[in-house]
C-alpha cells in the first residue's frame, strides 16, 4: 500500500521549503512525470481568505511573467480546502541558503548569480 500524498494528479516528493505561511513541495506529475514545484498554504492560512488572496495573488502576478530569470507560475488551483500554485521546478539550493553557508560557488559564480537575480527582479518590478 502506497503512502504517497496525491493532490491534484500532482505526487508529493520532496518538502523543499516551510515558510510562515505556506510549504513548497517538490511534486511529480502522475500523468507524465515531470517535475514542478507545488506552493501549498499551510492548514491554518488556507482557512483565511487574506492568505488565499496573497496567494492567488502571487499566481497572477507570476502567470504574467515572461523572463529566463524568473520562475514560471504555471497554474493556481483554487481548491477550497487547499489552494495551491504549480511552478516550474529548479532544484538548486536557494540563495539565501548559499550565503548563510558560504558556500564556495559564490566565490566562483556570484557576480553572474547576483546579475541575473537583479534582471529577473527588474523585471518583475516593471510590471508593476
Amino acid at each position: 500500500m502506497s503512502t504517497d500524498v496525491v493532490l491534484g494528479g500532482y505526487r508529493q516528493v520532496n518538502l523543499m521549503m516551510t515558510g510562515q505561511t505556506s510549504q513548497v513541495w517538490e511534486v511529480v506529475e502522475v500523468s507524465s512525470g515531470r517535475h514542478f514545484a507545488l506552493k501549498l498554504l499551510l492548514p491554518e492560512t488556507a482557512r483565511t481568505s487574506e492568505h488565499r488572496g496573497y496567494l492567488f495573488q502571487e499566481a497572477n502576478v507570476g502567470m504574467a511573467l515572461s523572463h529566463p530569470n524568473c520562475i514560471k507560475v504555471l497554474k493556481m488551483v483554487q481548491d477550497r480546502n487547499n489552494p495551491y500554485i504549480i511552478m516550474e521546478f529548479f532544484p538548486g539550493k536557494n540563495l539565501k541558503l548559499r550565503i548563510m553557508h558560504k558556500d564556495p560557488l559564490l566565490k566562483e559564480k556570484g557576480h553572474k548569480i547576483i546579475t541575473q537575480a537583479a534582471s529577473g527582479l527588474a523585471h518583475v518590478n516593471s510590471k508593476g
